[in-house]
């Protein structure tokens, strides 16, 4: 019974041992992956110290990115893209230990930041591309990433009309557009337009839908009014409409 207990602690021992390995092995990082983009996170800002770390599959060049980015199928063909791994992002506290992992849905993306209330964290946007160079409804979509102590997710808004939660997407197309309003110097709401075709819009046979996106306690909240209309973003610059358009909160 003694060599059975003894057994089952030298296993539980090796377990723990093999776990601390693994995840000290991926903080240095991955044989698989290399280190793409770095964010310096610091409590005053980001509200924890430490890096979030956007990680790419190292055979992945750079040039193979700026193929990528001109959307032609044949060439993501010839990179035989299937093969590489997708992009990943972690966060790593003060103390260099991984707090989470997310896997991305692209081979690559980009990491920014941005103050939009004088007395509030920086918001952190993440951006792939989903751009297929053809289409009114594919391109970068962008979302929030919300970060702490010991948690990594992304952002979701409470519509104020239905109550209920809806993850913050951001898309730049042909048909959808957003950007950061410029009404109040200091307090900033996200925008978005998005045209979608509607049988029941008897008008243009479309419905455009304006959105405002609003931090109010530390949370994000929605409001949204829609019309039956064509819209276009005829230069897929992320130029909105008048914001006079768009509900207030």
């Amino acid at each position: 019974m003694k060599i059975l207990k003894f057994v089952n602690k030298f296993l539980v021992c090796l377990l723990i041992l093999f776990t601390f390995s693994v995840d000290n092995l991926f903080a240095i990082g991955p044989s698989d992956y290399i280190l793409h983009q770095s964010l310096t996170l610091a409590e005053k800002e980001d509200g924890i110290n430490g890096k979030l770390q956007l990680l790419r599959d190292r055979r992945l060049t750079n040039d193979d990115i700026a193929i990528l980015q001109q959307h032609d199928p044949e060439s993501a063909l010839a990179l035989k893209v299937n093969s590489f791994h997708p992009s990943v992002i972690r966060l790593v506290n003060s103390r260099n230990k991984i707090v989470k992992k997310i896997s991305l849905e692209k081979l690559y993306a980009n990491i920014e930041t941005k103050k939009i209330k004088k007395d509030s964290h920086r918001i952190i946007l993440i951006t792939q591309d989903f751009g297929i160079g053809m289409g009114s409804y594919n391109g970068p979509i962008t979302k929030i990433l919300v970060i702490g102590p010991r948690k990594m997710s992304w952002a979701v808004a409470r519509n104020l009309q239905t109550g209920h939660l809806e993850l913050i997407t951001l898309m730049r197309s042909l048909k959808t557009a957003w950007d950061f309003s410029a009404e109040k110097n200091d307090e900033k709401d996200i925008l978005k337009v998005s045209c979608r075709f509607d049988e029941n819009a008897k008008k243009s046979g479309f419905t455009t839908t304006y959105s405002r996106y609003h931090y109010l306690k530390n949370k994000w909240v929605l409001k949204k009014r829609s019309e039956d209309l064509l819209w276009e973003d005829e230069s897929e610059d992320g130029k909105l409409p008048s914001v006079e358009l768009f509900p207030k909160i």
